[in-house]
């Protein structure tokens, strides 16, 4: 009995420590647009997210107009986490080719981000494996915004 007792306090203890190596607190500097956004972690590195799982409308570059629906995308989530403490949390696959850390962004108040600016339309499904814990989650905010008119969808879904 005494040994179980001790195997569980050090599972519980080691549990707790791998749950908060999974998600860490950042401070937002910057949105650069729906998908894209700097954050300060707590020894004051600035760092360059990218939340996993959905697109948002690009902005233009490279000669290219935005594409529509950008400006409100952008305005979503910088409603969402600019100057706030938000919570990061990585999947499989850490980083992409341009160095962002790919991540599942946590609001305060528990939401997810990730699911968040699907559920409301201002963004489309895109999942990459192996970046794919949430992928039911995103597919099921996805498709409930298309079919209720959330955001961008409003409009397209009548044209």
């Amino acid at each position: 009995m005494k040994l179980s007792i001790t195997s569980l306090v050090l599972f519980l203890c080691l549990s707790s420590t791998i749950l908060a190596q999974d998600r860490f607190s950042v401070t937002v500097t910057k949105v650069s647009d729906g998908d894209t956004f700097w954050a300060t972690d707590t020894k004051g590195e600035n760092i360059k997210f990218r939340p996993i799982g959905f697109n948002c409308p690009e902005e233009s570059n490279f000669g290219k107009p935005a594409e529509p629906y950008n400006e409100e995308a952008t305005a979503y989530t910088d409603s969402m986490i600019m100057d706030k403490t938000i919570y990061v949390e990585y999947d499989v696959q850490k980083t992409d080719k341009w160095g962002r850390h790919l991540v599942y962004v946590y609001l305060e108040d528990g939401r997810m981000l990730n699911e968040e600016i699907l559920k409301d339309g201002w963004a489309e499904l895109a999942t990459y494996p192996p970046n794919v814990k949430y992928v039911e989650r995103f597919k099921d905010a996805y498709r409930n915004a298309r079919v209720s008119e959330q955001g961008m969808w409003k409009e397209s879904i009548n044209n």
